[in-house]
């Protein structure tokens, strides 16, 4: 569902420039897109609160390594909570200029026919 959310329907269809490069097409909807982005109109959700445990469920303190191997371990998943950033981030933006070249192509087979 999330790529066909990346491009807005009224700019799909042909507005007049019918021999707009995609060059211009993307920069276009690139501008609109920052633009909503920065007026609060984008889709994305409030940010979910973090769980935090009630002092019925807090964590056993039996088995748990001593401090210089937490830490280790906390390092190791900060690293890897960044990397999936990294890697969702740079999926949602193949996504993005993927639908944004299908959105073009759609546009200009419209025009051909």
């Amino acid at each position: 569902t999330r790529p066909f959310n990346a491009i807005p329907v009224h700019l799909e269809e042909p507005s007049g420039a019918t021999g707009e490069s995609y060059t211009e097409y993307r920069n276009r909807v690139l501008a609109f897109l920052e633009a909503a982005k920065r007026n609060g109109e984008s889709k994305k959700s409030a940010p979910v609160p973090k769980h935090t445990p009630s002092p019925q469920q807090s964590p056993s303190t039996e088995g748990t390594p001593s401090n210089g191997k937490d830490a280790a371990y906390l390092l190791k998943r900060k690293k890897n909570n960044l990397a999936a950033k990294r890697s969702r981030d740079l999926r949602r933006a193949k996504e993005d200029k993927l639908t944004i070249r299908v959105s073009y192509l759609e546009r200009e087979n419209k025009a051909l026919r």
